[in-house]
Formats: structure tokens, sequence, C-alpha cells
């Protein structure tokens, strides 16, 4: 059972009118916890060609603010290419100008459905270490969640604060 923005404020509003109670914030933890993940997502997921530079790649992420690409084959996503894989290349040394973005990328997409929680999401982050999560319905990828959207959401339902 999928909680409703609504739902979560009401039981927001009636733990700060309790006094915020330790009971009472896990019933608000609880209902966010619940929270359906495709309201989370907080914009279309990006996607770039596997024989792209990563260079290339840094400077999508870079004006796009985002912190991962999807690698997309013309039979669908092939990988992930992250944040991580860029400084795991910088690193090692591999010239920007010269390394394919496949070269890089983490092959194994670990990956959420649509009617997904936020309790899914944090589950599987954990769980595979790992900090963003494309979202899908009917195996077509529609959306990305970061542990930083997971973050403000989190905040925004159980303490009230949200970003400017």
């Amino acid at each position: 059972m999928t909680a409703t923005h609504d739902e979560a404020e009401q039981g927001l509003a009636a733990t700060q009118q309790a006094g915020g109670r330790p009971e009472d914030l896990r019933a608000v933890q609880e209902w966010a916890l619940r929270f359906p993940i495709i309201d989370v997502m907080t914009r279309p997921p990006l996607f770039c060609d596997p024989e792209v530079t990563i260079h290339a790649a840094a400077e999508t992420m870079a004006s796009q603010g985002v912190g991962s690409l999807i690698l997309l084959r013309p039979d669908g996503p092939s990988a992930i290419l992250t944040e991580r894989d860029l400084v795991r290349a910088i690193a090692d040394r591999l010239n920007p100008d010269l390394t394919w973005a496949v070269e890089v990328a983490s092959e194994d997409i670990v990956a959420l459905r649509s009617d997904d929680t936020v309790r899914d999401a944090i589950e599987s982050m954990v769980a595979c270490g790992i900090h963003h999560l494309p979202v899908k319905r009917d195996g077509t990828v529609i959306g990305m969640v970061s542990a930083s959207d997971l973050l403000v959401t989190l905040s925004d339902l159980t303490l009230g604060v949200a970003p400017d």
C-alpha cells in the first residue's frame, strides 16, 4: 500500500500538533516510506550513446545537473554511467578524450518499477551500494531516482523541510 502526499502531510501535521512524540514520528516515517517512487522522480532519464567519450558524457552530466546517464543501444539500455564511474576513470588515469563511456560504465543496471515505493528504492540502493536507479514502466525507462531525490522527499515528508 502506498501513501499519498496528502496522507503524509496529514500525518506530519498530526505529529507536529502532538509535540512530535517518537511513536508519532514513526508513523510519519512509515507513511513516507510507502510514498510512490514515481512521485519522487525529478526528471526524465538522460540517455547517451555508449561510444561517446567520458569527457563528452561528463560535460552532458554537468550541463544537465545530473549524476548519471543511461547508455542506450538500439536494443535498449545497456549500462549506466555515474559520477563514481567518472571518478574511478580519472583515478585510473584514463584519457577522458580517448575513453568511451561504455568502457567505464556499470553494466549491471538495477532498476525500480513505477509502482515501487521509497522503501524499495532505499533498500535497493543500500543493498547494491548505488546512488542512482532507473524507473521502468512496462520495460521502458521512464525516469531516474537518485539518493538526493530520496533525501529531499524524506526531508519534506517527515520533517516538513523542502528545498527552495
